[in-house]
């Protein structure tokens, strides 16, 4: 696990089924028209968290 991956628990508002890992040194952009469906949304906590270490690992002040 590297520094700035952050765990992501299941629960009913993310609709992640299993525990997740995010990786924010492998984050990529994707064009949203094969999107079907909405899985979900991360709780403000848990995004925070994301922010801080995108931040990070991006060397952002």
């Amino acid at each position: 696990m590297e520094e700035t991956d952050v765990i992501l628990q299941p629960d009913n508002k993310s609709g992640i089924k299993k525990q997740s890992l995010l990786r924010t040194s492998k984050i990529a952009t994707l064009d949203k028209t094969p999107v079907k469906n909405r899985l979900g949304s991360l709780n403000t906590i848990t995004l925070k968290e994301v922010y801080a270490n995108l931040k990070e690992y991006l060397r952002i002040t």
